[in-house]
């Protein structure tokens, strides 16, 4: 479910449509039953990008994100690709892998 519009400034708006990803990415790894430990990863890491200060779209095209105490490589990396593209590989394999029939 997508998160409600607010009036937060374009920043604050870009940091939560990024941690939604980050979010779903987490839930779809975990309803996947893969390992506990980098699917709560990428749930911090959404807790994270929502409540960050900075804009992270400026933070991943300058290459700073992974400065950032909250976030691991697997997050790193769909939100460079969340930046760059709108779209990430991994969260569209992880959708694929959850939908796909029984």
């Amino acid at each position: 479910m997508r998160r409600p519009a607010t009036g937060f400034s374009p920043r604050r708006s870009g940091n939560r449509r990024l941690a939604a990803g980050l979010a779903l990415a987490g839930e779809l790894w975990l309803r996947l039953e893969r390992p506990e430990s980098r699917g709560q990863a990428l749930l911090r890491a959404a807790r994270g990008a929502d409540r960050a200060a900075y804009d992270l779209t400026a933070l991943v095209r300058e290459g700073n994100l992974a400065v950032m105490d909250w976030i691991d490589d697997l997050g790193v990396e769909i939100l460079g690709e969340l930046v760059e593209t709108g779209r990430s590989a991994l969260l569209e394999a992880l959708l694929e892998d959850y939908l796909e029939p029984a």
